[in-house]
């Protein structure tokens, strides 16, 4: 459980502290360049969800969310997990939906700020965060569907 407590608070924290980085230091929709030419910086505002779908539906966006974040957590606890790589992954999935969360409750939006050129969508570190620990536990499940 070490292992879960700490990746969930670290993508929590980094995220959290990039966010506050940007609110602070761009202004909203200016695009900055960065040393790598397929990454740019900028300051979106996502008042929905992804590819700024449900645009206006904060509250719907945090029931859902909480109660997604709040189901994953009891069955973790309820089942016992033990797997560590689940455990990692499913944290990782966590720490970005608990940013999201926590924007969506105190902002009304979430701050978003990584653009890729090859990549439509402006998203943030918990956007990618989720992406990954939803991959990395479907392949935990399909891995061990027999077993």
């Amino acid at each position: 459980m070490v292992i879960f407590t700490i990746i969930l608070i670290s993508v929590f924290a980094l995220d959290q502290i990039l966010k506050y980085y940007i609110r602070a230091c761009i202004n909203l929709g200016d695009v900055l360049d960065t040393f790598l030419p397929f990454l740019k910086v900028t300051y979106i505002k996502n008042t929905g969800a992804a590819f700024g779908s449900m645009n206006g539906m904060r509250i719907y966006l945090i029931m859902f969310s909480a109660l997604a974040i709040a189901g994953v957590i009891y069955y973790i606890f309820k089942k016992n997990i033990k797997n560590r790589y689940l455990l990692a992954s499913v944290a990782l999935a966590l720490g970005g939906a608990l940013s999201n969360l926590y924007d969506r409750i105190f902002y009304g939006f979430v701050t978003d700020y990584i653009k890729l050129t090859f990549f439509l969508p402006v998203c943030n570190v918990a956007d990618y965060c989720i992406c990954l620990g939803t991959v990395f536990v479907l392949t935990f499940i399909l891995k061990n569907k027999n077993n």
